[in-house]
């Protein structure tokens, strides 16, 4: 059942988002709507704390919370023309499965990509006799499914950016001097980075199994920064590849 939850975050967060769209549309509660804030926007928000463990923990509490919210006031107002209990109570169930994944370091974020809300996986992963590394995996429309980890070496920082399609990876790798400079500025030694394709690539399985047999442990502030800069980075030629 957990990897159900953990492979449909999406859905949650579309969701979700639909009970926005669908009060804005009835025309209800406008005042109550406007103080609301956007999953888009809360995403953002989560994105920016990702400086530390710390702030990212914090950060995801506060999504957790306003997600909460607004599906217990769904609840109570009705904005929907069908009101499907089940439906409502599974949203509540993926909440609390994404803020008790939170707690362990594997964090799922709502974020918008041209226009399009999708959901990033960002997994801090400690394994004993082994250096700790961060993975991000996400799916765009503009660059397809996408894993990347990373993790400190004696040359600085060293990882592996995949793409499923290779007209992705290729893109990439040829803006990988970008990546390096957007590193530069968050204080990050970049040292060898490598975009690679894989056919195969399912994000949602590639997080499983990178989470897989982890163990608890202190994770690096400067992990957190590669993985925001990364994903930022990932945003930002999503967008020229839509121009």
């Amino acid at each position: 059942m957990d990897s159900l939850l953990l492979r449909a975050p999406a859905e949650l967060f579309k969701g979700i988002r639909g009970f926005e769209r669908g009060a804005q549309t009835a025309g209800k509660a406008k005042k109550d709507h406007a103080d609301r804030i956007s999953i888009e926007d809360l995403g953002e928000e989560i994105l920016s704390g990702f400086t530390t463990q710390e702030s990212a923990d914090t950060a995801y509490d506060r999504l957790a919370d306003v997600l909460s919210e607004q599906i217990e006031r769904q609840a109570f107002e009705n904005t929907t023309d069908i009101l499907d209990v089940r439906y409502l109570h599974s949203l509540c169930r993926q909440v609390g499965f994404l803020r008790s994944m939170a707690k362990e370091e594997n964090y799922t974020l709502p974020l918008q990509v041209n226009g399009e809300l999708t959901a990033v996986n960002l997994t801090m992963i400690h394994k004993e006799g082994a250096e700790s590394k961060a993975t991000i995996s996400l799916e765009t429309e503009a660059l397809g499914k996408n894993a990347a980890e990373f993790s400190f070496g004696k040359m600085g920082l060293t990882g592996c950016s995949i793409s499923q399609e290779r007209r992705a990876a290729e893109k990439l790798s040829g803006e990988a001097e970008l990546f390096r400079q957007m590193l530069s500025e968050e204080e990050i030694q970049a040292g060898d980075i490598h975009f690679i394709t894989e056919e195969t690539l399912d994000p949602a399985g590639y997080a499983l199994k990178a989470g897989s047999g982890k163990e608890k442990g202190q994770t690096d502030a400067a992990l957190y920064r590669v993985a925001r800069t990364y994903i930022s980075f990932i945003r930002q030629i999503s967008r020229k590849e839509s121009e």
